[in-house]
């Protein structure tokens, strides 16, 4: 080993470093620098070389080479003896269901740690890593029960924001905290004016404060796994309609996905990456399309501010900027609240976000809404979406007009004499679309991808055999109907 190389492993020596590797074999050094401990990764990291630059400097009077820092990194990766074990590196929020540590992002490394009996500032027991992107969060405040309430009035009311959106604004803040998934997309969307861009900046200011707090939608799922990697919050500006692909991608990465590629394009070695983490869209229109989507969302639908509502940008980010520390310290309230009293708490739901409702509910009391307001404005939400956006399908509105003309409950036939029906219904711009089914193949296929919304709507599809042909039979059931009143006419009364 070269003096050069032995020096730059002297700088790790001497600063009490400890090692361990990540659930994919990555390795992670913890260095220790003035009784402040810092982590970051042995391989392809900035700050790993910007320490080495720096430390090698102060001692010795000069940068090492590129290439001989490369190299010592090397040597160390290979001969370290990981005595660590296998732990992840986190990225801002880390814990379980009795501790959440939140990383300020400060030059202390001070956490705000949260359990059962409250939090309080201290060195993290968990290895945080940083980004240089990451900005430092404001510490919080504590508030008193009234001062609690009048804070977040202020915030309802600078937002905007009706009692239903604000329940969804709080239940989607205390999910960021959370330190498993799945975790739910927002989607907020409205007119131009109605600021959706500036709720969206609060949020992120108040869970994962970036130097970009809000990002264009990529064009590759791997670079929204990478995203996941280096943010607590990914935030997706100015959208909309999403197509299939990237609203598969984007339920994946709500509620857990895995990904595989290679390291490079001639290279056999695979690089895994896996996540989950909470997603925020804002656009102007209907976003969010396809049922599976509207499943994983809690959406708000934004109004045009008045000019006499309106305030300048920069007086809202200075009334923002004073709540924020208030707001803070009851979010860490809240989490503590969760903390303490979610072994106990029970829900019953066939939302597919239960998970995320659960999690919020122990906190109604303390954030001033009612018993199971959380729970009941999330349902009705999706049942609202979900009906809205059913309304506005291409075909399923066809379809929904065709059954609730019926005077039964049921519709039984084969695809095909159900596209036929359709098609007869449709008007011509309708039928002339690109995506409406030509084949029953392709409408079969368009309704499985939507048979989760169709049910939740309150129609049920079943697919049977026709006695005798054995062809295919479909059976839609109308839950919503209901036999209508017969009216006696007085001379059936007299008779």
């Amino acid at each position: 080993m070269s003096e050069k190389i032995a020096s730059i492993l002297g700088i790790f020596e001497d600063h009490n470093a400890t090692y361990f590797k990540n659930s994919m074999h990555l390795p992670y050094a913890t260095v220790e620098e003035e009784n402040v401990k810092r982590t970051f990764p042995l391989m392809g990291s900035e700050e790993a070389e910007d320490f080495i630059r720096r430390i090698h400097f102060e001692e010795y009077g000069k940068v090492p080479k590129a290439t001989d820092i490369k190299e010592a990194l090397l040597t160390l990766r290979a001969i370290t003896p990981h005595e660590g074990g296998i732990k992840d590196a986190e990225f801002r929020t880390a814990g379980n269901a009795t501790v959440i540590e939140y990383d300020y992002g400060s030059q202390d490394r001070k956490v705000a740690q949260i359990t059962a009996d409250g939090w309080e500032n201290k060195a993290p027991d968990i290895p945080f890593i940083r980004v240089q992107s990451m900005q430092e969060q404001v510490q919080p405040v504590r508030t008193s029960d009234e001062e609690r309430s009048e804070v977040l009035s202020e915030f309802q009311a600078l937002l905007g924001l009706t009692d239903d959106q604000f329940v969804i604004v709080m239940t989607y803040l205390l999910s960021c905290y959370c330190p498993f998934g799945p975790y739910p997309v927002l989607v907020i969307q409205g007119q131009e004016g109605s600021s959706k861009s500036t709720l969206s900046n609060f949020i992120r200011l108040l869970v994962d404060p970036n130097l970009a707090l809000a990002s264009s939608l990529p064009t590759k799922e791997k670079d929204i796994m990478i995203a996941m990697m280096h943010n607590q919050i990914l935030v997706f500006d100015n959208l909309s309609g999403l197509n299939d692909k990237i609203s598969d991608w984007l339920c994946r990465a709500s509620t857990g996905t895995g990904l595989t590629v290679r390291k490079l394009r001639t290279d056999s070695t695979p690089i895994v990456f896996t996540g989950s983490c909470p997603i925020l869209l804002n656009g102007i229109d209907n976003i969010a399309q396809r049922s599976d989507l509207i499943s994983r969302s809690l959406i708000i639908n934004l109004t045009a501010l008045t000019d006499g509502q309106r305030l300048t940008k920069s007086e809202v980010t200075q009334k923002f900027n004073a709540l924020r520390p208030k707001l803070l310290g009851i979010l860490f309230d809240a989490l503590s609240a969760i903390i303490r009293d979610l072994p106990t708490t029970s829900i019953t739901s066939n939302h597919r976000m239960i998970d995320v409702i659960k999690w919020a509910t122990p906190a109604e009391k303390l954030l001033g809404f009612e018993g199971g307001a959380i729970q009941d404005v999330c349902e009705r939400n999706y049942l609202d979406t979900i009906t809205t956006s059913l309304n506005d399908d291409l075909v399923c509105s066809i379809l929904l007009d065709h059954i609730n003309s019926l005077e039964r409950p049921q519709w039984s036939g084969t695809m095909t004499k159900l596209l036929t029906t359709l098609t007869s219904r449709a008007p011509d711009k309708v039928k002339s679309h690109k995506d409406w089914p030509k084949r029953a193949q392709a409408l079969s296929t368009y309704l499985n991808r939507r048979t989760k919304g169709l049910r939740d709507y309150g129609l049920e599809i079943e697919l049977g055999r026709e006695g005798g042909s054995g062809n295919r039979k479909y059976t839609i059931t109308n839950h919503n109907f209901t036999t209508p009143e017969v009216v006696e006419t007085e001379e059936v009364a007299a008779a």
